[in-house]
């Protein structure tokens, strides 16, 4: 890749990212969902602490957080087309590496790829549940690795809703902007290695919301010279990003596959999504997590020779249409686990609705200077 001034020399060229005039918020309301969940007799949780905000936790689903409403709409995307496979929608937790020999995911000499069903959607128990503040569910489940290696793992998933209090630094920041609504959660997520062998930092906490296009996905940088990101598969149009001394912003629309991971030295333990719509009201996703620089991320593209991965990753899919989705990534980096051991990370999620006027001034509060 060539160096910042060469980038937005590029970005002079043209701008592909004209206003969409469109209704991007799901079409999926919250009275919708549950209906369609309960005539599939599919059991569900609900954490609220008022009557207009709540999120859906699906335990069948992957343990899936499905969705965060205010009032009926929800900000999170979810597959209306089908339920079958592992491509639901929402928040989820797998574990990296996804193509090196360590994969689970590849098959047929990288040719092919699968999502075991053993771990999602897996057959998650809830352990703990109190309606107006937390959830937590724990799935076992064996899979074979690529080049033949044998896991039993166990994962475990807490979500927990957040106070003003417990949440103090973000909304400190946000205390003086109006009529802004909030959900905000705390979300613990545990691999625990329950072979009889020690695993030596080979794989690591994956976790993964889906949200609905289009918008833009704003990665805070710590630095900006340098190699700032890698390509995955095709590569990253220009016209599709932006940059300024705080953010790097990435156009996502679910009609074109690509996907871009951020190594820790480059980011600072954030990621936001911001929607592109004509609407009076907007919202805002604020993605936070360990950022360590030294930390060891097993998640890389193909070929990719570096002894450390990526510890943020944005992925646009290709389907467009009502299987248009984007994917905010984020990775734990991988430890020395024995037997019995466990992994740990927790995420803070803090989704954010209100007039657009506000929501412009919280992206700057959170993000500083952002291009979109």
């Amino acid at each position: 890749m060539t160096s910042i001034q060469h980038w937005l020399a590029r970005y002079r060229i043209g701008n592909y990212r004209e206003k969409m005039q469109m209704d991007q918020l799901n079409k999926l309301s919250k009275g919708e969902l549950l209906t369609l969940l309960s005539k599939k007799k599919i059991s569900y949780y609900q954490l609220s602490s008022s009557e207009r905000e709540s999120i859906l936790v699906v335990p069948a689903f992957g343990g899936r957080l499905l969705g965060a409403f205010f009032d009926s709409q929800n900000l999170l995307w979810v597959n209306k087309v089908s339920f079958e496979g592992w491509n639901k929608g929402g928040h989820r937790t797998w574990y990296a590496p996804e193509w090196t020999q360590k994969s689970i995911y590849i098959l047929n000499g990288l040719e092919s790829w699968q999502v075991p069903s053993q771990m999602d959607p897996g057959n998650y128990q809830v352990t703990e549940y109190w309606p107006d503040r937390l959830i937590a569910m724990k799935n076992d489940f064996n899979v074979e690795t690529y080049d033949h290696t044998h896991y039993h793992l166990s994962f475990t998933r807490k979500i927990t809703l957040e106070t003003q209090e417990e949440y103090e630094d973000s909304f400190l920041i946000l205390k003086n902007i109006p009529n802004l609504r909030y959900i905000s959660l705390l979300f613990e997520h545990c691999l625990t290695n329950k072979t009889m062998v020690t695993i030596f930092e080979k794989i690591g906490l994956w976790s993964i919301l889906a949200v609905i296009p289009p918008g833009d996905v704003i990665v805070p940088l710590a630095e900006t010279t340098g190699q700032i990101y890698y390509d995955y598969y095709e590569p990253l149009s220009m016209e599709r990003m932006k940059i300024s001394k705080d953010c790097l912003s990435v156009f996502v629309d679910g009609e074109k596959r690509y996907k871009v991971g951020f190594p820790p030295d480059k980011t600072r333990g954030k990621i936001g999504y911001v929607p592109r719509i004509e609407e009076k009201y907007s919202y805002l996703i604020l993605k936070s997590f360990p950022n360590l620089i030294n930390g060891k991320y097993v998640d890389k593209p193909k070929d990719d020779l570096r002894s450390s991965g990526d510890v943020i990753q944005v992925y646009n899919h290709f389907e467009g249409k009502e299987l248009a989705f984007a994917e905010l990534e984020s990775h734990a980096p991988a430890k020395v686990l024995l037997p019995g051991e466990e992994q740990c990370s927790s995420i803070k999620l803090l989704f954010l609705f209100g007039p657009k006027q506000s929501l412009d001034q919280a992206v700057a509060k959170l993000f500083g200077e952002v291009i979109i």
